[in-house]
């Protein structure tokens, strides 16, 4: 008798030994006073659509087959908070894996706003935190007027790392892939990702007093993926009108070195839209490692001609990698097994030499060219 019951108690034995996949963020949901100004913002400024059938009181926007941002109604005057949880796209077993963890979990639930079983757990600073199990994917409607095609990554405020980490760390999994602040040399931020993915949460470091009303909009925020801040931009421009703050807004290169432009909801829910590669920090030089020639174009890009070129240093904003003028700027380039050779750098429109290697100013053994 007592060996059956052992083996009855292996399979959730198991179930909770292995945390199950968490892919990615599911849903961002913020509360606003007025559902119709909301939606002149996320439907008409940021160009998504409603997901079908409409629900009282909420409007769900289709961000990509797994993403959506849910906003309800309801939002008292008097309440600085607007973000209401941040929900995660997991696979089944996640509420197992979490009790055995000594977290209180909600029992799970068929939410169709969110898109399929979900459970609810609150993290350690106190945010609801929702486990979605998709049930089908979104269908995005058309015509196809969205700015943004990704949630890249949510912003909450944390009191303590240490305290976040024992939840998002050791919990669930994440792990840090960055983190800065202002001044240099302040932690403000650290990007946690998510351990089966690419999407993030951002810690937004507030140890001492917590944060005033504009400061907590700004920092519970939603980050949409861009490939290209200046039609982004001008894609805000065209669908606010000049009084709107929003048709002022000025992109900026943040502490991450990437192209980020900041848009704000009726109620003064941050919404950021970032560029996925970093521009090149001019205060480092670049080295060029090549058997080949490079070519400035008039545009300034620089295009190389040759086999075999690197580049070592900062990533940078001219183009892509090893000289393509719009290939993926994420890779890393090749460097390494690579001899220092002669460049020279030419004006393809006029066939002028920008630069002329000679025997004191060759590109060789890692020369820094600014």
């Amino acid at each position: 008798m007592m060996r059956a019951a052992v083996l009855l108690a292996l399979p959730l034995l198991t179930a909770a030994s292995e945390r199950p996949p968490l892919l990615g963020i599911s849903h961002v949901a913020v509360q606003v006073s007025d559902l119709a100004k909301a939606r002149v913002f996320y439907g008409g400024v940021l160009g998504f659509s409603e997901r079908s059938p409409a629900v009282p009181h909420a409007a769900i926007f289709v961000v990509n087959d797994r993403q959506r941002l849910i906003v309800r109604d309801g939002l008292p005057p008097s309440r600085d908070e607007r973000f209401i949880d941040v929900a995660f796209e997991v696979e089944p077993g996640m509420g197992a894996w979490l009790e055995s963890r000594a977290i209180k979990v909600e029992p799970a639930v068929n939410d169709a706003d969110a898109g399929g079983r979900r459970i609810a757990v609150v993290d350690p600073d106190g945010h609801a935190i929702h486990f979605v199990e998709r049930a089908v994917p979104n269908r995005v409607p058309l015509p196809d007027r969205r700015i943004s095609k990704r949630i890249l990554h949510a912003g909450l405020t944390i009191k303590s790392s240490d305290g976040a980490d024992r939840f998002y760390k050791e919990a669930l999994g994440f792990s840090e892939i960055w983190r800065g602040g202002r001044p240099t040399g302040t932690i403000n931020w650290i990007n946690m990702r998510v351990p089966d993915g690419t999407d993030y949460l951002e810690y937004m470091l507030y140890p001492n007093a917590p944060p005033d009303r504009r400061q907590l909009g700004s920092a519970h925020h939603v980050a949409l993926l861009v490939p290209d801040i200046q039609q982004a931009l001008e894609a805000i421009r065209t669908r606010t009108k000049p009084g709107d703050p929003n048709h002022r807004a000025t992109p900026n290169i943040g502490v991450n070195n990437r192209w980020q432009l900041n848009v704000f909801d009726p109620d003064g829910t941050r919404v950021e839209l970032m560029e996925p590669w970093t521009v090149r920090n001019t205060n480092e030089p670049l080295k060029f490692w090549s058997s080949g020639v490079l070519e400035f174009w008039s545009s300034g890009v620089l295009k190389f001609v040759g086999l075999g070129f690197g580049v070592r240093g900062p990533e940078f904003g001219f183009g892509g990698p090893c000289g393509s003028a719009d290939g993926p700027r994420t890779r890393e380039p090749r460097t390494e097994n690579r001899e220092p050779r002669t460049l020279e750098l030419q004006n393809t429109r006029t066939s002028e030499p920008l630069f002329k290697p000679s025997a004191s100013s060759s590109l060789r053994g890692g020369t820094a060219l600014h």
